[in-house]
């Protein structure tokens, strides 16, 4: 009876039935697996102000380091800075701010959801977390009455992924209590075949002051590491320029997981580990500064052999590499704009499959009909104007617009949506957009540089055809989402991301993959297809 104690509560919190009831929860968006009181997982309480955590396993506290009262009544958010110390609402320095973005919607909604994110224990040491978020409605109000959390460290514990669910889930055995290392330091799962010496480093004598300025005075984060990746030695001009320790005694004697990103810890001791005297070491990883987060690091050495027995270590030099920022510029193409082709006279020919759900129509619905019949009728001439002006002179228009859309199909809370005009039906509205027209031509073309606006003009013939693009408004920003979440090319290069560079690298080029199967696979359709036509023109 001595191993149930604290299964019940004096104050009545039945835990066997919450976990109960997340086993048996009707309809669950995320497969949970096998739970138990073994598992990691905590509590919260939202109908206290900040969902404070009411409950916290024993397992969470040794997964965390942090005891039960220093646990019980904070936010979970606690867990995003080795300091313990996170502001409500605050950008995340070593975090993903968008993930703790996504994580508080989820809870705002009160959504089944799954998350992995770096989190910290009390000794500051960095671990990926997976989070199972887990809504529990009360029978009564038909309210959220608990959130039930499960974690599980994917770096420690990698095999507790039992299965990978069709939307991207995971099925996780929780059931760690067993497998949890007695001390979070630990980190000699990965064996060297050489055993390490328990020597003080002693600094090689230089006979240039010169040389040894170079070593000692440059920026680069010149260091060495013994066998076990325990730090022997860093540069202190580095350590204070780049990750702002005060002095090398902060590092020395510490282990490199402690400051490498949990994400690329594998790799880069798997680097060391099946390196050999004389071999380079290279490798990319994201190093942790003592307050402003995680930097990329580049990191170049070799494994030093010196004279005696067992006097081997790593001599390493790290340099900083910033990740550049290229947001989308607006002329960029989205995935909402519309596009279709056109007849010099506005008739709509061919439409992409988007524009259901804009015009609340199917594409062959809308073929036929002229693009003017879904305007608001005070800005059909500009319209039509413009495609005179094609059909005559230009090869390229641009203007701003009002179109008819659904409103079933576009978010009512996007900007530009514009009262109904009289005759339209209620299910409709007018969204402003930007237009953009393009002839396509059937002979050469020469640019009017004398012209003011430097718009290049036809030769000789008219267009043939005219595509049509319309660029929906830009959405507006979410409300309490972090000021740095604009679209940037490099996203997957963010140094607080849960995921390794080259796991990402390697899911691109997967995509990338079935984007060519796809394209390919519609290529051979449509080459059989016309072929089929052939054949039946010809029978005919």
């Amino acid at each position: 009876m001595d191993q149930l104690q604290g299964i019940y509560s004096q104050t009545g919190f039945d835990l066997i039935g919450i976990l109960s009831r997340v086993v048996n929860r009707p309809n669950p968006l995320v497969v949970v697996g096998n739970v138990d009181l073994s598992c990691s997982f905590t509590v919260s309480d939202p109908t206290r102000p900040d969902n404070p955590i009411v409950y916290a396993s024993e397992t969470f506290s040794r997964l965390t380091g942090y005891a039960n009262s220093e646990i019980i009544g904070r936010n979970c958010r606690f867990l995003q800075s080795p300091t313990g110390m996170v502001a409500i609402g605050s950008v995340r320095k070593f975090s993903d701010s968008f993930v703790a973005y996504e994580m508080k919607q989820a809870i705002l909604q009160a959504r089944e959801s799954q998350f992995s994110i770096i989190n910290y224990r009390k000794s500051g040491d960095p671990f990926i977390n997976l989070v199972t978020i887990v809504p529990l409605m009360s029978p009564v109000t038909n309210k959220v009455e608990y959130f039930v959390g499960f974690q599980v460290d994917l770096v420690e514990q990698p095999q507790a992924i039992l299965n990978r669910c069709k939307e991207g889930s995971y099925i996780v055995d929780y059931k760690i209590a067993d497998q949890l290392l007695s001390s979070a330091n630990q980190i000699d799962h990965l064996p060297f075949p050489e055993l390490e010496f328990h020597q003080p480093y002693e600094q090689p004598s230089l006979s240039s002051d010169t040389l040894y300025n170079l070593f000692v005075e440059t920026s680069d984060f010149v260091h060495i590491l013994s066998l076990r990746a325990r730090f022997l030695y860093a540069s202190p001009v580095a350590l204070k320029k780049v990750l702002e320790y005060q002095s090398s005694a902060e590092l020395v004697g510490r282990e490199l997981h402690e400051f490498v990103h949990p994400a690329d810890l594998v790799s880069v001791m798997r680097e060391l580990r099946t390196s050999r005297v004389g071999d380079s070491i290279n490798f990319v990883c994201r190093f942790r500064k003592k307050h402003s987060g995680y930097i990329y690091m580049e990191v170049n050495g070799h494994m030093f052999e010196g004279s005696g027995i067992n006097r081997k270590c790593f001599i390493l030099s790290g340099r900083e590499r910033h990740v550049c920022l290229l947001p989308v510029v607006p002329g960029d193409p989205r995935d909402s704009d519309i596009w279709a082709k056109l007849s010099p006279e506005g008739v709509i020919l061919f439409a992409v499959s988007g524009s259901a759900q804009f015009f609340g129509l199917e594409p062959d619905a809308i073929i036929g009909t002229k693009l003017a019949d879904y305007v608001y009728p005070s800005d059909r001439r500009s319209l039509e104007e413009s495609l005179q002006s094609l059909s005559q002179t230009r090869l390229y228009d641009q203007f701003p617009c009002r179109f008819r859309h659904s409103q079933r199909g576009v978010n009512a809370g996007d900007s530009g949506v514009s009262e109904a005009s009289p005759g339209t039906p209620s299910t409709y509205s007018f969204i402003s957009t930007a237009v953009q027209l393009y002839a396509e031509q059937s002979s050469s073309f020469s640019s009017n540089s004398s012209s003011a606006t430097s718009s290049a003009t036809l030769s000789t013939d008219t267009s043939s055809h005219v595509f049509c693009r319309i660029r929906l408004p830009h959405p507006q920003p979410r409300i309490g989402a972090p000021a740095d979440f604009a679209v940037n090319v490099f996203d997957i290069m963010t140094e607080t991301r849960a995921t390794s560079l080259h796991y990402e690298l390697n899911q691109l080029r997967i995509h990338n993959k079935r984007l060519r199967e796809e394209i390919d696979s519609m290529c051979t359709t449509s080459k059989k297809n016309r072929r089929a036509g052939w054949r039946g023109a010809e029978i005919k």
